[in-house]
């Protein structure tokens, strides 16, 4: 379920929040896999890291000339998978959002963080430096995109299919269909006008475009070429990426950063992702959000301050936050039939 521990210097200043994801993915034909479950995006290497950013902290002086506090999260549920399963949890509820930051954001978990910081797993071949270098230690773009997590379900009605079969409407040929139709980037409550079938939408929030701020951004680059120097770094200020994540949802609040690190080959989400070099992917992501952190909160945090009072955060508080991502909770029947047969449609949000 997750948990966090604050590291405090004894000092005021920021609080600033490293995250480490624990969760897997349900990829039972991988050669790692545990109970149907693999690592195939290298949380476990966050969870590693985060370990040894906790042990370093408490070396004996490791905190002098820092202040504010550090706020380890350890995090689940950050993979949009398994939608049917924490829909359940939900409707119970156990739950409130899909994902783990998020649920955390609402839980109170962050309340009091100022910024944010995490290195996530990355692949051979994710960037390219400029001699053509694709075995990177490190790597950041601007940000990604969002999502929604959304259910379809269509409704028919059985009958006979030898006797009566017209007397019935075939929900899963509509789904077939509505299946196409998305190809098509057509409607999907045509497929079910077309079969006379009911479609229901369920829409439930995903997760926020991640946004990493540019001045956040440099002071981690700096920190990466420090470490690793200059050819093993490439951060891209107009970079964006397709994935999404809950860090994103953070980053509607409060400054922050996701930076990628090297050591993995393959491909993410895949039967052929494999960590090859753990003292790339664990040791190096520990050392640099140290190395950050110490940038960060030293010298009386000027440069954590002023990343801070600068930043523009999209949402004025998690709660305004919250209040938006709830407004995009939805359950409706997009065609509806009267007595007579007449079809209603609303498909619109």
């Amino acid at each position: 379920p997750g948990f966090y521990t604050d590291v405090e210097t004894g000092k005021p200043g920021p609080k600033v929040a490293i995250f480490g994801e624990l969760d897997a993915l349900d990829i039972a034909n991988h050669p790692e896999s545990v109970n149907g479950m693999t690592h195939c995006c290298g949380h476990n290497a966050q969870s590693a890291a985060l370990l040894g950013i906790a042990a370093a902290l408490k070396q004996p002086h490791a905190l002098d000339g820092l202040c504010g506090s550090i706020r380890l999260v350890v995090v689940p549920a950050e993979e949009m998978i398994q939608l049917a399963f924490r829909e359940e949890l939900r409707q119970k509820g156990i739950i409130k959002y899909n994902g783990g930051k998020t649920e955390f954001m609402y839980r109170g978990l962050l309340d009091g963080v100022d910024m944010a910081m995490m290195v996530h797993g990355m692949t051979k071949g994710s960037g390219v430096n400029e001699d053509g270098d694709t075995d990177l230690d490190f790597q950041a773009l601007l940000g990604m995109n969002g999502c929604i997590a959304k259910n379809i379900r269509y409704k028919g009605k059985s009958a006979h299919a030898g006797g009566a079969p017209h007397m019935g409407v075939n929900a899963e040929y509509a789904a077939m269909l509505g299946l196409q139709a998305c190809n098509d980037l057509r409607a999907l409550t045509g497929a079910a006008l077309s079969m006379g079938a009911g479609v229901e939408l369920s829409d439930r929030p995903g997760y926020a475009p991640e946004y990493h701020d540019p001045t956040f951004m440099k002071l981690a680059e700096d920190c990466c070429v420090a470490l690793c120097g200059r050819k093993k770094v490439v951060f891209d200020y107009n970079g964006w990426s397709t994935g999404s994540s809950d860090f994103g949802d953070v980053t509607c609040v409060m400054p922050g950063v996701q930076i990628n690190a090297g050591g993995a080959v393959g491909t993410l989400h895949g039967i052929d992702f494999q960590i090859t070099d753990p003292n790339r992917m664990c040791v190096n992501a520990a050392k640099v959000q140290l190395f950050l952190v110490d940038a960060l909160l030293s010298n009386n945090a000027v440069a954590a301050k002023e990343i801070i009072a600068n930043y523009k955060p999209q949402y004025p508080s998690i709660k305004a936050y919250l209040d938006a991502i709830d407004a995009l909770t939805l359950d409706k029947d997009a065609v509806r039939y009267d007595e007579k047969g007449n079809a209603i449609v609303d498909f619109q949000n």
